[in-house]
């Protein structure tokens, strides 16, 4: 069951939230070792958010995925191996969780709400609209990255959060490039 929820949560998609601390080191702050604490108490409150996202994706597209020829046996609410009821008290606990540790977090309070509102808007709309869901996607990592600047209260390099669009582009389009072969190699 642990491994299920594991992958509800999408742990093992968790390490994206890393690049909140690239602000340590494109500030010159590496050495300022008190920003540690505060910036791994932001990336554990962007993994809980991301899984909060992961899960409402998961409840959203169940029935596309349980006819998916690949995503009904690797999500675990199309699979059946967690049921949609424990889904919704799983979400109920993350929000929980994550009210508790934005509200500590002031510095956060804004991005949270973007990263929030473009990752509800990408999975309502804008996952259906080619290349604008390349937009929307590479912006939440632009707020991620941003969020750490804020953390440790540096302003953002504009050449930073240009840079990590691009390069969230560039990693979004290669993962798309990947499906897309699989998906051709499996109709061969």
């Amino acid at each position: 069951m642990i491994k299920n929820i594991a992958n509800l949560l999408r742990v093992k998609d968790w390490l994206k939230n890393i690049i909140i601390f690239f602000p340590l080191i494109f500030s010159g702050s590496l050495f300022k070792y008190d920003n540690y604490t505060i910036l791994f108490l932001g990336f554990i409150t962007f993994c809980i958010i991301s899984s909060f996202i992961y899960v409402i994706n998961d409840i959203l597209d169940v029935k596309k995925d349980r006819l998916h020829p690949q995503k009904k046996f690797l999500k675990p609410i199309a699979a059946g191996v967690i049921s949609l009821k424990t889904s919704y008290y799983i979400l109920i606990l993350i929000f929980l969780v994550s009210s508790f540790l934005v509200y500590f977090q002031k510095s956060l309070h804004t991005s949270i709400f973007v990263y929030l509102v473009l990752a509800i808007s990408y999975n309502l709309f804008f996952k259906k609209i080619p290349f604008f869901e390349l937009i929307i996607l590479s912006a939440g990592y632009v707020v991620r990255v941003d969020s750490g600047s804020k953390i440790i209260g540096v302003d953002s390099s504009v050449y930073m959060l240009i840079s990590i669009f691009f390069l969230g582009n560039f990693f979004i389009l290669i993962k798309r490039l990947c499906e897309l072969n699989q998906f051709e190699l499996k109709e061969k």
